[in-house]
């Protein structure tokens, strides 16, 4: 049940990151110059206040980690961080591969 739950999201996050993908496309094409959108900034779109309660309480008991990997995860293209978390997901919900020369009893 869970591998299906883990498979199942990490389908719904890679057609995330295809939209995401698409949408930047199309917004570059139209202004003719590279446009990208942050993973920050759609997650602060997504959820403005969970997002700020998680960064002041992360600001707040671990400063370093904030400085260094949060700003740069929220720096992220959206479809970049969307695509590797459900590259993720399907992986880890995948059967485990069978044991070489292991025989039940």
């Amino acid at each position: 049940m869970i591998r299906l739950l883990l498979r199942l999201s990490g389908l719904c996050l890679l057609a995330y990151a295809y939209i995401a993908l698409i949408l930047d496309v199309t917004h570059t094409m139209a202004n003719g110059k590279l446009q990208v959108t942050p993973a920050g900034e759609a997650l602060s779109q997504l959820a403005p206040s969970g997002f700020a309660f998680a960064q002041e309480a992360l600001a707040r008991h671990a400063p370093s980690a904030f400085n260094l990997l949060l700003s740069w995860l929220t720096r992220l293209p959206l479809w970049l961080g969307a695509g590797a978390a459900g590259w993720l997901a399907i992986r880890l919900g995948r059967k485990p591969p069978p044991k070489f020369g292991y025989l039940p009893r």
